[in-house]
């Protein structure tokens, strides 16, 4: 004999019920009927939410939703059969989750925090995998229906989470002094391949003459529809007209105001979307010219200042001699050879430096005691939760060393980072649009095998994984 039984409220809270020859959960019925699914003398049907091969999360935002309707279960699992669920990011379940199953209905808020942290905070619908794990109450014991590998109501379903309450935009232009206040995009700013609403930074590399810092460097961001729509009112800027802080609050549309930079020099300007902030970080660089790339700073990978080391480092390709330079051309301070094994001069009569083999180099510079360090990469490889962190996994460099790529497999919620030579002393970590030394690691692009190539030719460096 077969009865029908209730859900309890909740695994974990073992008020139990009584039999009962009707469904009395609630859920809405679904015409026409889906699927019995059968296992162990438990049958039950997908709830309303599921019948389909799509979820808008935003049709239950305001509370909960139907994942699963019990039909019935044999008199052998007592007076009440409890679910829970589980929902995963891929079809393997790695990194799953469990959600309460209350009534036949899980939390729509539940639901969506699961999909902000393992698929992005993106608005675009993605596949998702849900299972029921059944429980029972059988002599007071609550036990599992069948066994470790019993599963009911194994699925896949494309899901719309819930918007963020706020807007990021495919695409932000620096205007201004840099551009005769055209409203265009001729100075786009740049961003990662990521999601904008799980990178919202954009940055863009300006120089500032002395001429100009004179007379004031004015600048507002336009975002794509701005450009798109030639309006001006919804372009983007700091809250005070003429405000020269280097840093500070963004505002979008009405009351945004125009900044102006009055101190001369390169600059890192970033923009945070999400934040609604914005920075401008001194540039400090050193060029590396030499036989590598025709003795041309232009053409010369750059070294940057790292404030807490003190010290310019950077990566460079070298090939013989070559000497740093302070600006893009002879007219500034050139290092030299200072006589001794990592000493530097900046005599003008100076030799030149010397890098034995040709191929990459981990360059640190202390102008300050005029020392240098040149550390030749003789191996180059990607390490992480993918692979024990034990031995890195090799890439291969470029003709010039300043690109390398490699396959890597990946599982679902894997950090990682690029490390060289084997070692720890140079690793580079961070997002795809600003690897550092020593940065954090790497988030997982997600489950499967990427062919992952690292850039070392501009500063910030950045990788891209492209699924295979």
């Amino acid at each position: 004999m077969k009865k029908s039984l209730i859900f309890g409220a909740a695994l974990l809270a073992l008020g139990f019920v009584s039999c009962d020859e009707e469904n009395t959960l609630g859920i809405p019925q679904v015409n026409p009927q889906g699927t019995v699914l059968e296992s162990n003398g438990v049958s039950v049907d997908l709830g309303a939410a599921l019948t389909g091969s799509e979820l808008n999360l935003n049709n239950y935002k305001d509370g909960v939703i139907p994942v699963i309707k019990l039909v019935s279960a044999d008199e052998l699992y007592g007076g009440s059969v409890f679910f829970t669920m589980q929902l995963a990011d891929n079809e393997n379940f790695d990194n799953a989750t469990t959600l309460d199953v209350t009534d036949g209905s899980v939390s729509t808020q539940a639901w969506d925090d699961y999909f902000r942290s393992t698929l992005g905070r993106g608005p675009k619908a993605k596949p998702m995998y849900v299972r029921f794990l059944g429980y029972a109450d059988v002599d007071g014991q609550l036990i599992r229906i069948g066994n470790t590998d019993t599963y009911f109501a194994s699925k896949s379903v494309t899901v719309t989470p819930i918007p963020m309450d706020f807007t990021i935009e495919s695409a932000y232009y620096l205007i201004g002094t840099i551009n005769g206040w055209g409203l265009n995009n001729s100075y786009p700013m740049k961003h990662s391949d990521s999601d904008v609403y799980d990178d919202p930074v954009f940055s863009i590399t300006v120089k500032i003459s002395e001429e100009e810092a004179a007379g004031g460097w004015w600048w507002k961001i336009a975002p794509q529809t701005a450009v798109d729509n030639a309006d001006w009112a919804a372009v983007a800027g700091p809250t005070v007209d003429g405000d020269t802080s280097l840093e500070g609050k963004l505002i979008v549309g009405e009351g945004a105001q125009a900044g102006c930079i009055k101190q001369a020099g390169e600059y890192l300007m970033s923009i945070n979307m999400e934040a609604l902030t914005y920075k401008f970080e001194k540039v400090l660089t050193l060029y590396t010219p030499g036989n590598s790339n025709g003795w041309s700073q232009a053409n010369s990978q750059r070294l940057t200042f790292n404030a807490d080391k003190g010290m310019y480092m950077g990566f460079a390709h070298l090939n013989g001699e070559f000497k740093f330079s302070d600006q893009d051309n002879w007219d500034g301070t050139n290092y030299g050879n200072g006589g001794a094994d990592g000493a530097l001069s900046t005599d003008g009569g100076a030799g030149n430096l010397n890098a034995p083999v040709d191929g990459l180099y981990w360059l640190t510079v202390n102008t300050a005691n005029l020392t240098y360090t040149a550390t030749l990469i003789t191996s180059l490889g990607v390490i992480g939760d993918m692979n024990g962190w034990g031995a890195q996994e090799a890439m291969t460099p470029s003709a010039d060393f300043l690109t390398w790529t490699g396959d890597v497999t990946f599982g679902a919620g894997n950090g990682w980072k690029f490390r060289m030579n084997d070692d720890w002393g140079i690793n580079l970590g961070g997002t795809e649009s600003n690897l550092t030394l020593d940065g954090a690691n790497c988030p997982s692009p997600g489950d499967g095998t990427y062919t992952v190539t690292l850039d070392l030719s501009t500063v910030p460096y950045t990788y891209k994984a492209v699924k295979k």
